[in-house]
């Protein structure tokens, strides 16, 4: 992935929340300011199982992290 962002083939926003997903965009919040991006496809990890195998193949190196529930 460092080599697709230096080879400016992968723009990368850290601390960016997703607005909206539209049909051929995507518009984040970034240092406070909306972003509107065209893009072919979002993927989105809510608590599921990553697509380790798709991204991977698409050459993006995945490391998984286990944590421990915190009692509240």
């Amino acid at each position: 992935m460092r080599q697709a962002v230096e080879g400016k083939r992968l723009t990368v926003y850290l601390n960016a929340n997703v607005k909206e997903i539209g049909k051929e965009t995507v518009t984040l919040v970034y240092e406070g300011k909306d972003l509107t991006l065209k893009n072919d496809a979002v993927i989105v990890c809510v608590g599921g199982t990553l697509p380790t195998p798709m991204l991977k193949e698409m050459g993006v190196m995945v490391k998984t992290y286990y944590g421990q529930a915190v009692p509240r």
